[in-house]
């Protein structure tokens, strides 16, 4: 497993403040075989941390790293990357074997598959909570999950009519499988604010999940609980509506809604900074400029996925096992009856 080198420099940084080797380990999470050749070699070259602040990337590599590495030109995979890759839903280890074989440059060899198996199941022996957390978290199954929030940064627009300027919150959604991202402008984080956008998103995916996650927000979430949060009567009568189930993650764990975090961190990344340079007097203006950036993101090529979209993965992965529709759209503070025909008619 290949380690950066801050991770190096701080084991010998730990090693010289008087810190045993297996603390280390459990604290960067790295075997102590792998501590122990580092602290020998930096021993045998007389190094410090210090010193070894002033080196390049380059050189500290070839002092500390094992020689053999070098010598078979060997490229090494990121493993926990690779971990959490391999937790995905109908992903094998040997699929993603496979995937590293790809991705080997030209000129380098790859490790052997024995060595894959091993270093990976090590990673996994030594894998952060955190790290746990992601790769429970990425299994997930087309169409039985979307994440929604909304985005910390809004943008501005001026109101013609009194001068007034005031700032439109962007609510985001993502499908957890395929990954695709919604997003709309709304005037504020009300409840109907909240319940207009996943209409608007449960319209652009063309059908309803299984479920729906969300953080503790008040307007959708009265009490917070870990197991069984209490949710706002309005948003329950909405999941019963749309045949979806509200879940209200664990409060403080938004580890635990990673996937629309990096959805928003998208959005402002992709269509935030072009939406910044633009003026604005209306919502509606917003939102015709937010679409075609939307279709752009939507449509990119993923870096893992060379070839693949988000757009491309839910079309044909997601998009025909999401819940269909209802027929009537839904509307704040309405009651939904069923009628029986009388035998006459």
């Amino acid at each position: 497993m290949k380690y950066k080198t801050e991770t190096v420099i701080e084991a010998i940084r730990l090693k010289e403040a008087g810190v045993t080797t297996s603390a280390i380990s459990k604290k960067l999470l790295a075997p102590t075989s792998t501590i122990n050749e580092w602290l020998k070699k930096a021993k045998q070259n007389n190094l410090t941390a210090e010193n070894l602040r002033t080196l390049s990337e380059q050189d500290i590599e070839e002092i500390l790293r094992p020689r053999s590495w070098f010598r078979q030109n060997v490229f090494l995979p990121d493993y926990e990357d690779l971990l959490v890759k391999a937790s995905a839903p109908k992903m094998t280890v040997q699929n993603v074997y496979s995937q590293y074989l790809a991705s080997v440059p030209e000129g380098c060899e790859p490790i052997s598959k024995a060595t894959f198996y091993r270093e990976l199941k090590r990673t996994k022996q030594l894998a952060s909570k955190e790290l746990q957390d992601v790769c429970l978290l990425n299994s997930f199954t087309p169409g039985h999950m979307c994440m929604i929030d909304y985005s910390g940064d809004g943008v501005c627009w001026k109101n013609k009519n009194d001068g007034s300027v005031q700032t439109a919150q962007i609510f985001v959604g993502v499908l957890c499988y395929s990954g695709l991202i919604f997003c709309t402008a709304t005037n504020g984080q009300t409840r109907e604010d909240w319940l207009a956008g996943i209409t608007k998103m449960f319209h652009y995916f063309d059908g309803v999940t299984d479920g729906t996650w969300l953080d503790n927000s008040t307007p959708l979430v009265k009490n917070a609980d870990k197991y069984d949060p209490d949710l706002a009567t309005e948003f329950s009568n909405f999941c019963d509506y749309y045949n979806t189930l509200g879940y209200a993650v664990e409060a403080g764990k938004s580890r635990h809604k990673a996937l629309v975090e990096n959805a928003v961190k998208q959005f402002q990344d992709r269509i935030l900074n072009h939406l910044n340079k633009r003026s604005f007097f209306s919502i509606e203006e917003i939102n015709s400029a937010i679409e075609p950036l939307l279709a752009q993101l939507n449509n990119a090529e993923l870096t893992e996925r060379p070839g693949s979209s988000r757009f491309s993965r839910y079309k044909a992965e997601e998009r025909n096992l999401l819940r269909p529709l209802p027929l009537i759209e839904y509307s704040a503070h309405s009651k939904v009856m069923s009628r029986k025909v009388r035998p006459n008619n």
